[in-house]
């Protein structure tokens, strides 16, 4: 199975939608841990549901149903992390909490399979 790197592939298409643009974030509220929930544009394009839509994010539904039917359009065209298989970012989150405590990791790290070059 060939592997890559997902995160730094999203990474790179979020610059990419970034440019040297503006980025504008509103703040939207607190999650449970105190960190700012935000949205951000840059020229009117909304980052979040952009990168959700082109399947380079996914949508955090612990937490909130928003860009939830964006994923699933996403998942079902295949697109981005979408046309793979992927660790979901909060597993690979929480193997990296746990791996820096000195406990063992439970998880596989977050690049898996390459998306299929067909």
């Amino acid at each position: 199975m060939e592997t890559w790197r997902c995160g730094e592939e999203a990474a790179s298409r979020l610059r990419g939608l970034i440019g040297s643009g503006r980025v504008d974030c509103r703040g939207r509220g607190m999650d449970a841990y105190g960190r700012t929930l935000a949205t951000c544009a840059v020229s009117g394009v909304e980052l979040n549901r952009t990168m959700v839509e082109t399947g380079w994010a996914t949508a955090f539904r612990k937490y909130s149903q928003d860009y939830v039917r964006e994923e699933d359009q996403a998942k079902a065209a295949r697109r981005g992390i979408w046309s793979s298989q992927f660790q979901q970012p909060e597993e690979y989150r929480a193997a990296q909490a746990i791996t820096r405590s000195g406990a063992p990791a439970r998880h596989a790290p977050a690049y898996l399979a390459a998306p299929s070059r067909n």
